[in-house]
């Protein structure tokens, strides 16, 4: 679980989020969702421990001040700019269980089976020996899910995790976030397709000018009408043949 009180954050002296509170509890995906600029990447890199100057605070699994190694024990990143390191993709997933290595720092048995299921979980494992300049940009985004799922954290924040990915694997990665949040986790995902996020999250945070515009379950921020404000379009909900429903956007008619 992570609880935020009071949150301010920037870049300098530019601030971006004004105040946030708002608590990411275990067991739930939440969307972190809002227009280009409103705060989301910065809500996450506040979170993860990585911009000075933060104000506010910020508990995770109900401790504040956490050191970076603790942090890392608890709390995985994945940011949505990521390097290209000349090594394998089995070597890239085994950095997530760098955090959990005693010294002499060595991976175990144990930490390579880990990096293996990661990577069968994402479908990469035949991959796994393939240099990560080699692969696609879709390819290289499920290797790093697989890195940050290695870690093992109780809490995950994933920045953009959807990018480059086709329709089915989209689909794929969101089904299984699901089950890593029914094993009592919590997780954050910032998302940019609206219908995804409200279809596939238990619960949305919407982001506008650094501020929350609505926080709550899908229907509850539909209800709210703060999506057509926050993004200016049209928002309709459709519902599908057999339960759930489908969201369609349009901008407003002239």
């Amino acid at each position: 679980m992570i609880e935020i009180q009071n949150l301010c954050a920037g870049y300098g002296e530019t601030a971006v989020l004004q105040g946030l509170s708002l608590c990411l509890a275990d067991g739930c995906l939440t969307a972190i969702v809002g227009p280009n600029g409103s705060g989301k990447s910065t809500l996450l890199k506040a979170v993860a421990g990585l911009l000075p100057g933060v104000r506010g605070q910020v508990r995770v699994d109900g401790t504040q001040g956490l050191s970076s190694q603790q942090l890392a024990l608890r709390l995985a990143y994945l940011p949505q700019s990521r390097p290209v390191p000349a090594i394998t993709a089995r070597s890239l997933v085994l950095h997530g269980r760098f955090p959990h290595l005693g010294y002499p720092r060595r991976y175990t048995a144990e930490d390579r089976r880990i990096a293996e299921a990661a990577l069968e979980r994402f479908g990469v494992l035949p991959l796994a020996d393939a240099f990560l300049d080699s692969l696609s940009g879709g390819e290289r985004q499920k290797v790093y899910l697989a890195m940050a799922f290695a870690q093992d954290a109780q809490n995950l924040l994933l920045d953009e995790p959807t990018a480059g990915l086709d329709i089915r694997c989209q689909l794929e990665l969101m089904q299984a976030l699901g089950q890593l949040a029914a094993q009592g986790r919590a997780l954050a995902v910032v998302l940019h397709d609206l219908d995804l996020a409200l279809q596939a999250c238990h619960r949305v945070l919407l982001l506008s000018q650094g501020r929350i515009l609505a926080y709550g379950t899908p229907e509850e921020v539909y209800r709210s009408g703060m999506l057509a404000r926050a993004f200016g379009v049209q928002v309709e909900r459709l519902s599908l043949p057999g339960g759930g429903a489908a969201y369609a956007f349009r901008l407003p008619s002239p």
